[in-house]
């Protein structure tokens, strides 16, 4: 054998003894975890679910790439029903939120070694002065709230902790290239159309029968019931609340555009248009008035984006779309829905929460009452996050509050305007309509309480953001992304510009 094929072969071998380590380790990790369980079993059962839940992530971690679990976890952060909950300590946790953490621990697992790697985001500064601001609203809570505040404001950390913050870092951390970016947004349009058409069998049988299965393991007080307006059934599909669903497909549908401009063949191009079609439908159904507003602005967005010319066909393109949905509905459906935008009770709940929230705002302005403390039980609902925000944070965390929202908008708004024509720019604006619509309805109902849409919301930000990242749009004024960590950046597996066929 010469020394070049000995060299040829060589990283092939190294491999493979790593993962053969790899293997062996998980092995006996396992055995371990599984003999230390068992020595404890009379002590607390939930210890051998523990020992091989430690055992699925320390395989994972040490076998299957980041990027793949993030994979996973979208489909059944949208897919599977929010209904699906556990008790655990007595607190009930969605499917998705016990899965969070699991995916951290694999990252972390991976980082540790040298199989991923962190890195500056343009959010870094936004992020944490709002998690700053939570972290004294969850402080007032505990020193002096009432039980139902602690409580809420218990599940509140979890969730930002794991849920959004994690989350959007991990994506954005873990998906660098186009070629991942695309195949997370053809993933979050595939799962979000078998959710439409869910939510359309719904609406025309009356019934959401994956909502009412009684797991056994839910808490006692969700929502088995099938939602109304105007004596129409209002779709939810998997989501928690019809306005929930209709802020994900409001959030979606630009991504379906996107798609359409950049699929590898015409069949995909196809589907997405396909699915974009469906999604609107199912918006349709969902009789929510914020969503059809946010629907509506985002795709101007993605409209004036794309060129005058791309612009107009697009345009008559979605028009097309809309007037099959009228077919599809009937006069009959859109003329109820539309009766629903005069002044009822819902928008008068939402008018009356502006004087409540500010009368206890004046209480404590600067730091608010704690977080937690406008819950439904002991409180009411109020329809508007930023006014929760303003009542349980104060000042403080309203502002900070914004300041993250507006980040978001202000830096996917530089990506679009600086980057090269191509899959990134368009990707970035199609993230960037999404984040309109999301803030938009942040301001219309209780957003960051939705695990679904606003998880949904930290998946696209952390797309938008890594593509402006490899775009040079990285922390500091402009300046190219300086990652640390001992692997090194993937190059990009496509080029990012021209159409993708």
């Amino acid at each position: 054998m010469t020394a070049g094929s000995r060299n040829a072969v060589g990283p092939v071998s190294l491999a493979r003894h790593r993962t053969v380590l790899a293997a062996g380790g998980v092995v006996a990790l396992g055995v371990v975890d599984a003999a230390v369980a068992l020595a404890l079993l009379h002590v607390n059962a939930f210890l051998v679910v523990g020992a091989i839940a430690g055992l699925l992530v320390l395989g994972v971690g040490l076998l299957v790439a980041s990027e793949r679990v993030l994979e996973i976890y979208a489909v059944v952060l949208v897919v599977v029903p929010s209904v699906i909950q556990v008790q655990l300590g007595g607190f009930a946790f969605t499917t998705f939120r016990l899965f969070m953490p699991l995916v951290a621990v694999v990252f972390a697992v991976r980082a540790l070694t040298g199989r991923e790697q962190v890195r500056r985001s343009p959010l870094d500064f936004a992020v944490v002065a709002f998690a700053l601001a939570i972290a004294i609203g969850f402080s007032i809570t505990m020193d002096g709230g009432e039980a139902a505040a602690r409580r809420y404001a218990v599940t509140r950390i979890v969730t930002f902790s794991f849920e959004y913050i994690a989350l959007f870092y991990l994506v954005f951390w873990t998906v660098r290239d186009a070629s991942a970016r695309m195949r997370m947004t053809t993933i979050l349009v595939a799962a979000m159309t078998l959710v439409a058409v869910y939510g359309l069998l719904e609406a025309a049988t009356h019934q959401n029968y994956i909502n009412s299965i009684d797991t056994g393991l839910a808490k006692d007080d969700v929502a088995r019931r099938v939602f109304t307006r105007a004596e129409l059934t209002r779709a939810r599909s998997t989501f928690e609340h019809p306005i929930s669903l209709g802020t994900a497909l409001a959030m979606t549908l630009p991504l379906a555009l996107h798609l359409t401009s950049f699929a590898r063949r015409r069949a995909g191009r196809a589907l997405g248009w396909g699915a974009f079609a469906v999604m609107l439908g199912c918006l349709v159904a969902t009789v929510s008035r914020g969503p059809y507003v946010a629907a509506i602005i985002a795709l101007a967005l993605v409209f004036l984006a794309g060129g005058a010319k791309k612009a107009r066909a697009r345009l008559v393109l979605g028009l097309s779309v809309f007037a099959a949905a009228v077919v599809l509905f009937g006069w009959s459906l859109l003329e109820r829905v539309f009766t629903t935008f005069a002044v009822d009770a819902s928008v008068e709940s939402r008018l009356v929460d502006y004087p409540r929230v500010l009368r206890i705002f004046k209480e404590q302005p600067l730091f608010g009452q704690g977080l937690g403390s406008l819950n439904p039980s002991s409180f009411a609902y109020v329809d508007n996050y930023f006014l929760k925000t303003l009542g349980e944070l104060g000042l403080v965390g309203v502002v900070t509050l914004a300041t993250l929202l507006v980040a978001v908008i202000v830096v996917l708004a530089l990506g679009v305007k600086r980057l090269p024509p191509g899959a990134d720019r368009s990707l970035t604006a199609a993230v960037l309509a999404a984040a309109v619509a999301f803030t938009l309805q942040t301001a219309t109902f209780d957003s960051l309480s939705f695990s679904k849409s606003s998880g949904l919301y930290w998946v696209l930000v952390g797309l938008g953001m890594s593509a402006c990242a490899q775009g040079g749009l990285s922390p500091g004024r402009g300046s190219r992304d300086r990652s640390s960590g001992a692997a090194p950046d993937r190059p990009p597996a496509s080029p990012s510009s021209g159409r993708r066929d």
